[in-house]
């Protein structure tokens, strides 16, 4: 029921936010404030509610009380794409097409050129693996990236979310699978 949006800013708030997975509360009134072109973690033990906060950010699900604004709209009053538009998520458990590793990165952006492509895949560090690669970035993966790691399919999903352009980046866990050697 929302309207296209173009906000002048992308800072994040959430305020006085509760929610309930039926009759069992996962957030209890939190109130945050993420400022455009900032970085913030967001950490705690498992079960403490982070995935369904930053879901909550994309609206994935609507708060039972408080309010979810992006760049000070309530994300209730975005159209749909038009918050997507904004908003490149990366999930902990990645799915990749069975197509090649180029491809998969340009998802989130076909436009892409193949500079934009291995520009981005360097951010990810991703790009040494696909260089070495057979076929390097026109490689065709399996079925969910079955030919290639865990990890390596986390760092191509995150070369996407880059790729992508997007202004809001959430990453969920998404590097729980990644040897932290290549994370520096």
């Amino acid at each position: 029921d929302g309207k296209e949006q173009t906000p002048d800013r992308l800072d994040i708030e959430m305020q006085d936010v509760s929610f309930s997975y039926g009759d069992k509360k996962v957030i209890d009134h939190v109130s945050l404030t993420i400022p455009q072109g900032t970085t913030t973690a967001i950490v705690g033990p498992s079960g403490s509610g982070k995935t369904t906060l930053v879901n909550l950010i994309a609206r994935f699900w609507d708060v039972d009380s408080g309010s979810v604004r992006i760049g000070g709209i309530d994300v209730k009053d975005y159209k749909l794409d038009s918050l997507m538009k904004n908003i490149s998520m990366v999930f902990q458990n990645v799915y990749l097409f069975p197509d090649t590793i180029e491809n998969n990165i340009k998802f989130g952006c076909p436009n892409a050129t193949h500079e934009d492509v291995v520009k981005a895949a360097k951010a990810a560090r991703c790009h040494d693996f696909i260089s070495a690669l057979p076929e390097g970035y026109q490689t065709v993966i399996g079925e969910s990236g079955a030919t290639i790691s865990g990890g390596e399919k986390q760092r191509v999903a995150i070369g996407s979310a880059i790729a992508s352009g997007k202004k809001i980046l959430i990453f969920d866990e998404p590097t729980s699978g990644l040897d932290y050697r290549h994370m520096l």
